[in-house]
């Protein structure tokens, strides 16, 4: 553990969860030899797998092999712990690129639905956890057969469920991301459309009162304003800044997918003020969304500085009194995005076109 440094608090912690760690691992083995007591064995392992991941903060081979093969031994004795190792291994081999281990994960997946019969709710949870693994894998292999079938196995999941079900709503907006995808990796108008219609059936099956409704809101809003970028339709603009601005209005202040609801609403109403008669007040509303998205910390927040640098260039040319505080925020922010996106983000090249017109800008407004 010599690549970081720990405080004396961090490293008691550790050496805690290390210690429970191999006391899980005896557990693990002691109650593996007492038949009624055999689901405990898989739990005790489940536990020791993720402490001494926890523990080495390193790739996923530094857990003992043999407790990671004890637990996937074990995890067949139990759907729900079998679909946990399952996810265990996808969530670690994509945390550290290890594609054996993502690849073993969805195979766990793949072996679970086919080992429970039609109708178990176990059946229908599997598959959908392997239509969230696949889509997963799809994002940084680009494999066209992974988002397929995640399309597919996506859908047979969501069947399995009752019609107001939090999980059917889950299963029916991710399958409605995969499409959206791969409408937009592959241009087949006809999947648009059925993501739309996929995401509208996950709204409805979403009880008012569930945590992951915001997130339905908001992704169903994203893939309308998509559709719109594709139809023109201004009725389809509304809607999808009517369901963002619901998802903004009702996720909690700092969880994870604030800053891209508030980025596609703000987005959203960037496209209205376009395509409106210059609705001032509505492109303040949209820069105000777009700063606060791209003020949270966020693995896509260079795109995010971007969509703002660009509105408030917006507003700064078309305003009548154009504000010099607006021309040097997008500079700032602009040049902030341009750096935070990788030499081979095709996004880098039009943001270093647009920065080089507000530099040219603001050369002109100091003379």
């Amino acid at each position: 553990m010599d690549h970081f440094t720990l405080s004396g608090d961090e490293a008691g912690r550790l050496h805690a969860f290390h210690l429970l760690a191999r006391f899980h691992a005896y557990r693990s083995q002691e109650y593996a030899g007492r038949g009624p007591e055999a689901p405990l064995a898989v739990e005790a392992a489940q536990a020791s797998v993720v402490l001494f991941a926890l523990v080495h903060r390193a790739r996923p081979g530094s857990v003992p092999p043999k407790w990671r093969d004890v637990a996937g031994e074990l995890a067949k004795e139990s759907a729900e712990l079998w679909q946990s190792y399952a996810a265990l291994l996808c969530g670690q081999g994509r945390a550290h690129g290890d594609t054996g281990l993502e690849d073993r994960g969805i195979a766990w997946f793949r072996g679970l639905a086919g080992h429970l019969p039609p109708g178990d709710p176990q059946r229908s949870t599997a598959l959908v956890g392997l239509s969230g693994a696949l889509y997963s894998r799809y994002q940084h292999r680009g494999n066209r057969a992974d988002l397929d079938e995640a399309v597919e196995t996506g859908l047979r999941g969501a069947d399995g469920r009752p019609p107001l079900d939090t999980g059917r709503a889950t299963a029916l907006i991710n399958v409605s991301l995969a499409l959206r995808t791969r409408f937009e990796h592959f241009g087949l108008p006809a999947d648009i459309h059925w993501a739309v219609d996929t995401g509208r059936r996950a709204l409805a099956a979403c009880p008012a009162d569930a945590a992951d409704r915001p997130l339905v809101l908001g992704t169903l809003g994203a893939t309308v304003r998509v559709l719109n970028e594709h139809t023109g339709n201004p009725a389809e603009l509304a809607e999808a800044v009517s369901l963002l601005r619901r998802a903004v209005a009702t996720i909690p202040g700092g969880h994870p997918f604030l800053a891209t609801h508030r980025n596609n609403l703000g987005c959203a109403l960037v496209r209205q003020y376009e395509r409106g008669p210059g609705d001032g007040p509505l492109l303040d509303e949209a820069i105000e969304h777009l700063r606060r998205g791209a003020a949270q910390p966020h693995p896509r927040r260079g795109a995010y500085l971007a969509n703002l640098g660009s509105a408030l260039f917006r507003r700064w040319a078309d305003a009548r009194r154009p504000r010099p505080a607006d021309l040097r925020e997008s500079e700032r922010v602009l040049t902030e995005a341009y750096g935070a996106l990788g030499p081979q983000d095709p996004d880098r090249h039009t943001i270093g076109l647009l920065l080089g017109e507000v530099r040219a800008a603001l050369r002109r407004a100091e003379k």
